[in-house]
C-alpha cells in the first residue's frame, strides 16, 4: 500500500529545522568578535595570543571532519545533532569563567569537535537529500536564516556585553542558542525515505532537473570528478581565508576609539551584506550560474577590504564597507555546496563536503590568527584589509580562468 502523500511537503518542515540549525551554530560564529576588546582589556591579553584558541578549534575541527560522513551515515541524526550542540555551546558558557589562555585552548578543542558536525554538513545534506526542485532557494532561505541570526546576536550582545559584561553575556547567549537548536533536533529526519515519501519536486520536474544534472557532471569519468573536486578544495580553503576578517570588525572600530555598542553596528552592517548576498545568490545561480554569480559577489567583497585598506575612515565609508565584507560569509556558505552538486549526489557529496570542510575549518580558523597577528607586528589593520582585498581578487582570478572549463557546463537554461 502507498503512503498518502501530505498535502504540505514534509521538505518544508526540515527547511524550518535547518534554519534553526544555522541560527544556532553560525548565529553564534557571527558575534564572537565582540567579546574579544572586553577579554583582552580586563585580563591584558595580546589579542594575538587569545586568537589561538581559534587556531585549536579549526585544527580539531579538520581532523573530525573526516569522519563527519560515517558518524552521519552509522548513527542517528537526532542524536548525532544533540550531542554536537551540546559540545559546541557548553564551552563558550564556560568562558564565563576564565581567566588564562590555555583556558580558551582546552574549551576551544571541545567546541571543534561540535562544530565540525554543524557549521557545514547537516543543512547541505539535508537540502540536497529533501530537495530537487528549488534547491538552490532552500539552501540560500537557510543560510539567510543564520545572517538573520548574527544581526540579532550581535545586536543584543554588544547591548548586554556594554551593560552586563562579557562573562554573564557568554552565558546568556549559550542558553538562548540552546533553546533555539531543541525544536530542530525534534523535527529533523534525515531523508525522505524515511516517511515512505520522495524529495521535494521528484514527481514533476524532478525529471528535467536530472537530464540539466547529468548535462552538469552527474555522469563524468572520475578523473574528471577528481579534477573539479582538487580545484573545490583549493577555492573551498581561499574562500574561507576572507571570512576571518568579518569577525575582527569590533576591534577596528576599538582601534579608532569607537565603543563596543557601535563595533556591534559594524557586524550588524555585515550580516546585512551577509543575508542580502544569501538570498541573492541562490536565484542568481539558477539563471546565470554558480560561477558568474560568485564573481559579481566577490567583487563587492573585495572593493569592501579595498576600500579599508585605503584609509577610508569616515561613518558611511565604514558602513559600506561593513556591508560588502559580510558577503565573505555568503561565499563561505553557498559557493561549495551548489558547485559540488554540479557533479556530486548522496554519498559521494557528503564525503566531497566534508573533505572541503576540512580545508574550510583550517582557513577559517588561521585567518583569524593571522589577521591578528597582522595587527600586532603593523600596529594597524590596513595592511590586513589590503591582503584580505587581494585574496578576493585571486578568488576570482581562479573562478575566471581555472574553474571556467569545469562549470561551463553547468548553467541552466
Amino acid at each position: 500500500m502507498e503512503t498518502a502523500k501530505p498535502k504540505i511537503h514534509p521538505a518544508w518542515r526540515i527547511l524550518i529545522a535547518c534554519c534553526l540549525i544555522n541560527m544556532s551554530a553560525l548565529g553564534m560564529t557571527n558575534c564572537n568578535g565582540l567579546f574579544y576588546p572586553e577579554i583582552t582589556s580586563e585580563l591584558g591579553f595580546d589579542l594575538s595570543k587569545l586568537m589561538i584558541h581559534c587556531i585549536f578549534q579549526g585544527v580539531t575541527s579538520a581532523i573530525v571532519l573526516f569522519k563527519v560522513d560515517w558518524f552521519y551515515r552509522k548513527f542517528p541524526l537526532k542524536a548525532v545533532l544533540a550531542v554536537s550542540f551540546l559540545l559546541y555551546h557548553l564551552p563558550f558558557m564556560a568562558m564565563s569563567m576564565f581567566t588564562e589562555i590555555w583556558h580558551w585552548c582546552a574549551a576551544a578543542i571541545v567546541a571543534g569537535i561540535g562544530s565540525a558536525f554543524l557549521l557545514y554538513i547537516p543543512v547541505p545534506m539535508l537540502v540536497n537529500n529533501w530537495f530537487i526542485k528549488k534547491k538552490k532557494l532552500a539552501l540560500s532561505i537557510c543560510f539567510v536564516a543564520s545572517g538573520f541570526s548574527g544581526i540579532l546576536t550581535s545586536l543584543l550582545m554588544g547591548q548586554m556585553i556594554d551593560r552586563f559584561g562579557w562573562r554573564a553575556s557568554y552565558v546568556i547567549r549559550g542558553a538562548v542558542l540552546l533553546l533555539v537548536a531543541l525544536p530542530a533536533v525534534i523535527m529533523v529526519i534525515k531523508s525522505p525515505a524515511e516517511l515512505g515519501l520522495t524529495a521535494y519536486g521528484a514527481d514533476e520536474e524532478a525529471k528535467e532537473d536530472q537530464k540539466v544534472m547529468g548535462e552538469r557532471g552527474m555522469a563524468l569519468p572520475r578523473t574528471e570528478k577528481k579534477k573539479r573536486f582538487l580545484w573545490a578544495v583549493v577555492l573551498a580553503v581561499m574562500c574561507n581565508l576572507s571570512c576571518g576578517m568579518t569577525s575582527m570588525l569590533p576591534h577596528y572600530a576599538h582601534t579608532l576609539g569607537y565603543t563596543v555598542v557601535f563595533g556591534s553596528y559594524l557586524t550588524s552592517l555585515a550580516m546585512v551584506g551577509n543575508i542580502t548576498s544569501k538570498a541573492s545568490l541562490g536565484p542568481a545561480a539558477e539563471k546565470f550560474g554558480i560561477r558568474k554569480s560568485v564573481i559579481f559577489v566577490t567583487a563587492l567583497m573585495a572593493g569592501g577590504f579595498l576600500l579599508l585598506a585605503s584609509g577610508a575612515q569616515s561613518i558611511p565609508a565604514i558602513y559600506a564597507a561593513s556591508i560588502t565584507t559580510g558577503i565573505s560569509a555568503c561565499i563561505n556558505t553557498l559557493t561549495i555546496p551548489n558547485l559540488l552538486d554540479t557533479f556530486a549526489s548522496g554519498d559521494d557529496y557528503v564525503y566531497m563536503l566534508s573533505r572541503c570542510s576540512t580545508g574550510t575549518m583550517l582557513a577559517s580558523a588561521f585567518s583569524v590568527s593571522i589577521s591578528s597577528a597582522l595587527y600586532d607586528s603593523f600596529g594597524q589593520y590596513r595592511p590586513v584589509f589590503f591582503i584580505y582585498g587581494l585574496l578576493g581578487c585571486a578568488i576570482i582570478a581562479i573562478l575566471v580562468f581555472v574553474f571556467k572549463p569545469y562549470v561551463r557546463k553547468e548553467r541552466v537554461k
